[in-house]
């Protein structure tokens, strides 16, 4: 499991191979220690081994599971979910899984395609706000999904096909565009129009792309228009998720 997380893939890895031979990446030590609690009830013979790192770090945390040092471990399975979102380069990302994977095995991921989210300025009619400045927050949250130094954005599901492709793999890619609600709260409209460095979060914020071409009066009219629209209110958003299956 390359993203273990809460280990919702993991503990499915171990109900199919009850013989054990599982292994779990948590890309946290919090989550790496969450997972070795709950695993601690299961006989040592089944217990999934955490590991805490990201996948570049697999082939030094995988050492010292193999039988010598001269060994390299091979996969039947490789799963994951958002394991190659945030991945600087997914190419040799995919070239390592291939080189971890066994003969007859298969690597099989879903991710989350961020540059295919919802648009905010979709969920809002902007006419109030006059052509221009309508103009430029649509053109400045589409700013925010073409920026080509940004590894979370500058992917597609055609991306991922070619990096594994080019690891000599068979590989096969399916999108899902879904509908799901969400409630637009004022935690959720703080955290779009609150600036990033303020909130202690790595990313820009929302408010902190509009300012690319908006001027603070124009952002806190921006800023109104979605409270007053938004506010408790359902809406729908869209995502695509991108299934990945190679051998």
């Amino acid at each position: 499991d390359l993203n273990a997380a809460s280990g919702l893939l993991t503990w499915e890895a171990l109900r199919r191979a009850p013989e054990g031979g599982v292994v779990s990446l948590a890309r946290s030590p919090q989550d790496a220690d969450a997972l070795r609690q709950q695993a601690e009830r299961l006989p040592d013979i089944e217990r999934p081994r955490i590991l805490n790192g990201d996948i570049n770090d697999l082939p030094d945390l995988l050492a010292p599971l193999a039988a010598r040092p001269s060994d390299s471990l091979l996969f039947d399975a490789i799963v994951g979910r958002n394991a190659l979102t945030r991945h600087a380069d997914k190419p040799a990302a995919a070239a390592l899984l291939a080189s971890m994977l066994a003969a007859s095995g298969a690597i099989s991921l879903a991710e989350t395609v961020p540059s295919r989210t919802q648009r905010l300025y979709k969920l809002v009619d902007l006419t109030p706000l006059g052509a221009d400045l309508a103009r430029r927050v649509e053109e400045s949250e589409e700013g925010i999904y073409s920026r080509p130094e940004d590894p979370m954005v500058n992917w597609d599901e055609d991306d991922l096909r070619a990096a594994f492709a080019a690891a000599e793999l068979d590989v096969a890619v399916e999108s899902q565009r879904e509908e799901s609600e969400v409630l637009v709260t004022a935690e959720v409209l703080a955290r779009w129009f609150t600036p990033g460095a303020a909130s202690g979060r790595a990313r820009p914020s929302y408010a902190d792309h509009l300012r690319a071409l908006l001027n603070e009066e124009e952002l806190t009219q921006v800023g109104d228009l979605f409270r007053k629209a938004l506010l408790n209110r359902p809406v729908p958003w869209k995502t695509t998720t991108a299934f990945i299956t190679a051998h």
